[in-house]
């Protein structure tokens, strides 16, 4: 399964989301990250779908296009 990095500050451009493929290095990733922006969470790509999808209004995958992947 694969996991996305994201941050509140994402929102703005600040952070970038990426993708990792799999638990481990997404974690690995949010410790690097989690100095600067002190809101970065774990998300698996369903989890992301729920939490998004009701709020954008609309299927997330137009968000999903422009992530980066690790």
């Amino acid at each position: 399964m694969e996991y996305i990095v994201i941050s509140r500050e994402q929102v703005s451009n600040k952070l970038n989301r990426e993708i990792c493929n799999d638990k481990t290095s997404a974690y690995n990733r949010r410790k690097m990250l989690i100095n600067t922006y002190n809101d970065v969470v774990v998300l698996s790509i369903d989890e992301f779908k729920n939490l998004i999808d009701p709020i954008w209004n609309g299927p997330s995958e137009e968000l999903l296009k422009n992530i980066s992947k690790n």
